[in-house]
């Protein structure tokens, strides 16, 4: 996969805001109008959001998947595997740039947090476990499920200062087939395994599946992270 020669929607920079810091919303395409719409019916407070830097993969099967694996429906591509070159040639590239230009606190520091869903979730976690850039993680539904991720998830590189957030329902897998039917027991390994490490932490559980309950994960993720 070509990483240099990305659409142009793929990385957009949101208002400067007065909050400190930035917050990178992976799966920005589908993950910003929810954001936006909870804004608009006063769920969630702008005031309290820091600016958001918005990335949108030109495919998530391959930009999000840590390595290349055969996929688990019929109608989908298998997963390329090519989100270390991702995390490494476009997002943290991007963060870097416009965490210099974005609001900092007195300290001169700028807080970096990390929102991704379902694979772009997954893609959180794995970049978590390799460079941990981020000051917080709020993760929607992260497919943890992805073969091996788990079974492999290293904390050696995770500091253990962050703090992190997954949001999740309880049906989630439901009717699938494996390795997606699991996923609520592999989100519960990772916590066990994560939790030593990185304590500062919340399990957060709805009772929809893994589409329903997206924006009430949304919402809570926020007000987690930034009191929102």
């Amino acid at each position: 996969m070509d990483l240099s020669a990305l659409p142009d929607n793929t990385i957009t920079i949101g208002e400067r805001s007065a909050v400190p810091g930035l917050l990178v919303v992976l799966h920005g395409s589908l993950l910003m109008p929810k954001i936006a719409a909870l804004l608009a019916s006063g769920k969630l407070d702008a005031t309290k959001l820091p600016q958001c830097l918005v990335i949108t993969a030109p495919s998530n099967q391959d930009c999000y998947s840590p390595w290349p694996a055969a996929s688990v429906r019929t109608e989908a591509p298998n997963f390329g595997g090519f989100g270390r070159e991702f995390l490494s040639d476009v997002v943290l590239p991007a963060v870097e740039k416009y965490a210099a230009l974005a609001t900092h606190t007195a300290e001169d520091t700028c807080p970096l947090t990390l929102l991704g869903y379902s694979l772009s979730g997954l893609c959180s976690l794995f970049e978590m476990q390799t460079t941990c850039r981020f000051d917080q993680y709020l993760l929607a539904s992260p497919s943890t499920w992805f073969p091996n991720f788990v079974e492999t998830f290293n904390t050696s590189h995770v500091r253990s200062d962050i703090r992190w957030c997954i949001a999740s329902g309880e049906n989630e897998g439901k009717n699938h087939p494996e390795p997606l039917r699991s996923v609520r027991q592999t989100t519960d390994v990772l916590v066990e395994k994560l939790a030593p490490t990185a304590p500062k932490y919340q399990r957060m559980l709805d009772s929809y599946d893994h589409h329903k309950g997206l924006e009430l994960r949304l919402q809570r993720l926020l007000q987690f992270g930034f009191d929102a």
